[in-house]
């Protein structure tokens, strides 16, 4: 039986030293191949102004570098003279200037990539390092979820696919803070599941607002469902409640502080609103009518090119129960699923924008929530 149990340590050791060794070959090879997503230049902005350069060198510099070091192919792209909004912006230190706030509110995010850059990486390389490390960082977390439910080899496969399917790769290699939000959301989730700690749930959520502000929503809505739901223990008192969803709002107000200097408001969604149209520009009043033609045609793109519709299904699966559904009898993980439903509506109301990359810590979420609703209904066993 010993010889037994070393056979199996020493195959748990084997799937995951391969495990890892192909998702650092993706993880290299997605910083090698950046996106060279519009956005890059904007984050690059924000981290040259933690050195306190005034706006016009940030510009200059900004559109230099990348000059200099994006594809030529990508680099006309982002300032195509076909594309008025681009071609302006990068012509317009003002304009430019003008797109910072909606950047500016990702510290954590264009912190880290700050810190990266004084340790020696380009300028454009840090704008990507915290989403190729937060990728590698979710396979490992993932893997270990799942090794919890399934066999080493089962575990092994399934994130391995998990990893390489489109929502993971296509964000992988972006200068964007969803990578790092994702894994900082999938991270409280594992803390609420698995470790049943309000302290590191916090932990992951208030980071992850510092990482993405309109994480506020999530986070908001997964403490009052810890305190309000007999699924979770231990229970948080109302007034312990209170205090964390207050410094979550000071948190909120604190980042956003930072916009006040560009003209916006200090709790920086009655300003960001006024941009919610098709064509990008910033208005001085919000137009219903153009944000009822932007909620429509991003609801149309997202039914075809994203996977929401398969990731509700899911929920639905995870609902079902024999013999009848019943909110009384709800797990702590199917008051997630809803939960998670609830947030994209509301996200996409305040925010018209269905896009995979931002629900990835609840795609995967859901699915392990599913293995681990199945896995505790057989008795079947597998070795390996």
């Amino acid at each position: 039986m010993a010889f037994r149990n070393d056979q199996m340590v020493l195959l748990k050791s084997l799937f995951l030293l391969i495990y890892c060794a192909i998702i650092l070959f993706v993880s290299i090879y997605s910083l090698k191949k950046p996106a060279y997503n519009w956005d890059i230049l904007p984050y690059m902005g924000v981290i040259l102004s933690y050195e306190n350069i005034d706006v016009k060198t940030i510009h200059d510099s900004v559109y230099n570098i990348a000059k200099k070091q994006i594809p030529s192919a990508f680099y006309n792209r982002m300032i195509d003279s076909s594309n008025k909004y681009r071609y302006h912006v990068a012509q317009s230190t003002e304009a430019f200037n003008l797109q910072l706030p909606l950047y500016v509110v990702k510290p954590l995010y264009t912190g880290l990539g700050y810190l990266f850059y004084k340790a020696g990486a380009s300028l454009l390389i840090a704008t990507i390092l915290p989403s190729v490390l937060s990728y590698f960082l979710i396979s490992l977390l993932l893997f270990y979820w799942l090794q919890k439910y399934w066999p080493a080899i089962f575990a092994f496969a399934g994130s391995l696919f998990i990893m390489l399917s489109s929502p993971l790769l296509s964000v992988a290699n972006l200068s964007s803070p969803d990578m790092l939000s994702a894994l900082l959301l999938f991270a409280a989730i594992y803390a609420i599941i698995e470790r049943r700690s309000l302290a590191w749930t916090f932990f992951f959520l208030i980071l992850s607002v510092f990482t993405r502000l309109d994480n506020i929503i999530p986070s908001i809505f997964f403490l009052t469902t810890l305190a309000f739901t007999n699924k979770w223990n231990p229970k948080i008192p109302v007034g312990k409640l209170s205090l964390l969803l207050a410094v979550m709002v000071l948190s909120y107000l604190a980042i956003s502080f930072n916009v006040r200097s560009f003209g916006w408001s200090l709790f920086y969604y009655p300003s960001f609103v006024k941009q919610l149209n098709p064509s990008y520009n910033i208005n001085n009043t919000f137009v219903f009518k153009d944000y009822v033609a932007l909620a429509k045609s991003q609801l149309m793109t997202g039914l075809f090119f994203s996977f929401l519709s398969l990731f509700f299904f899911l929920v639905l699966l995870l609902l079902w129960n024999s013999p009848a559904f019943h909110f009384s009898r709800l797990t702590i993980e199917q008051t997630l699923g809803i939960v998670f439903v609830l947030i994209i509506m509301i996200r996409f109301v305040l925010q018209p924008l269905i896009n995979d990359r931002l629900y990835i810590p609840y795609y995967l979420s859901v699915i392990i929530f599913l293995v681990k609703k199945y896995a505790s209904t057989t008795n079947t066993p597998i070795i390996l």
